[in-house]
């Protein structure tokens, strides 16, 4: 990745960047949402059209055997991409941090239209945006969870 943002990104729970308080159960259905999101992006998007149709066969047929739990098969393809694509793991890590990334500035988006009107909250979050800006995370994060 790019810089030391992404690095810190890699480090703080999604859900503290969501602000999110939610039920484990909520938590866990997010979580199964973000992973479905990343393979989709990852691995249908990215991975799967670089295969020969062999390979893609080798994965349909991983995919389509009903007799083995999703993601059972999941993993299976996961494990064979691992060999035509060594660096896949760091591929669905890069998407992942991405994903954070955009979840972060969705918030403060988010933010702006709800205090549209509110000067000082606006300054707030022009003050949370340079922290970020600076690499400063973790006060950011401090500071968006007070507003």
């Amino acid at each position: 990745m790019e810089n030391a943002f992404y690095q810190t990104l890699d480090e703080i729970d999604v859900f503290t960047l969501l602000g999110m308080t939610g039920s484990d159960e909520e938590k866990a259905e997010f979580l199964d949402q973000m992973q479905q999101t990343v393979w989709t992006q990852v691995v249908e998007e990215e991975i799967l059209p670089t295969l020969t149709q062999a390979q893609i066969t080798q994965v349909e047929d991983i995919m389509a055997d009903d007799s083995v739990p999703l993601e059972e098969s999941k993993s299976k393809v996961f494990a064979f991409l691992l060999e035509t694509t060594p660096e896949l793991p760091e591929l669905m890590k890069e998407k992942i941090l991405e994903f954070k990334g955009e979840i972060l500035v969705s918030r403060i988006a988010g933010l702006r239209d709800r205090y549209e009107g509110n000067p000082s909250e606006l300054e707030r979050l022009d003050s949370i945006e340079l922290m970020l800006d600076e690499g400063n995370i973790q006060p950011a994060l401090q500071a968006l969870a007070t507003l």
